[in-house]
């Protein structure tokens, strides 16, 4: 699982994943404008930021331990933001038992 924070409240979540080099922190000057009306989760992608040490840089590993921090955080409604190419890993999740939509940027 990676490290997450969660802020703002709804039935939605945006799970918000950062570009190759960037943090959590990336998402500060959008998460005001995001959880007036949604949940946000905000991770940090392996290699990154609170998740510095964990290994799995390629897409299927980064897809398995994001739709592993979905499933522990119990997500239903979901729509992914996967800033750069951190699209690939979102269009790789297995979406069993989750009602989602996916972004890119």
């Amino acid at each position: 699982m990676l490290p997450y924070s969660v802020q703002g409240m709804g039935d939605t979540t945006f799970v918000l994943m950062h570009y190759l080099g960037g943090s959590h922190s990336t998402w500060c000057a959008t998460l005001p404008y995001l959880d007036r009306g949604f949940r946000c989760v905000v991770v940090d992608m392996p290699g990154f930021g609170e998740a510095a040490g964990i290994a799995g840089y390629d897409v299927a590993s980064m897809a398995n331990q994001v739709d592993e921090t979905i499933r522990h955080l119990r997500l239903q409604q979901v729509i992914l933001v996967g800033h750069s190419m951190k699209a690939w890993p979102a269009s790789r999740i297995d979406w069993v038992n989750i009602s989602t939509a996916a972004l890119w940027l």
